[in-house]
């Protein structure tokens, strides 16, 4: 029997984490990119990008996002969501990107270079998951039989 994985333990994991590979869509066709995150303890999420990339543009058409956040031997989050532009100003949005320098900053050899244009270069994108599964990559007693994820109720 594969382990289930509490809501707290799939939280910790994923603040302890701050990259995703992400799926938006353009012209019917997938777009994959690898997004800085922060997320909020109700399981939403903050993503930046600049406003020129394939991504910003395919979300602001299509505001539709998958996304997977990973570690090889612990865990694996699936989650698809609808984003929305994020559009507050001084100490509000300020707060935000805060979170997500906070973040980058947990890897000391990882800094992106979004951190490095000027604020009107780049775009702020609020998810709000709408499914959300994750599967232990720590247990031994993954089966066919019967699913190992967890589905997490949002």
């Amino acid at each position: 029997m594969s382990q289930k994985l509490s809501k707290n333990e799939i939280q910790y994991f994923l603040k302890s984490h701050f990259i995703m590979e992400a799926a938006t869509i353009s012209k019917n066709r997938p777009h994959a990119s690898v997004l800085l995150y922060h997320m909020e303890n109700d399981f939403s999420f903050y993503i930046v990008t600049r406003k020129n990339t394939y991504k910003a543009k395919n979300l602001l058409k299509n505001p539709y996002i998958s996304f997977t956040i990973w570690e090889h031997n612990k865990m694996m989050l699936q989650t698809d969501g609808q984003v929305s532009q994020v559009k507050e100003t001084g100490k509000k949005l300020q707060n935000i990107i805060d979170k997500l320098a906070i973040a980058a900053t947990q890897d000391t050899g990882f800094w992106p270079p979004l951190f490095r244009i000027g604020h009107d270069d780049y775009i702020i994108f609020h998810i709000k998951p709408t499914w959300m599964r994750a599967m232990n990559l720590q247990d031994s007693h993954i089966t066919e039989v019967e699913p190992p994820f967890t589905n997490i109720k949002l």
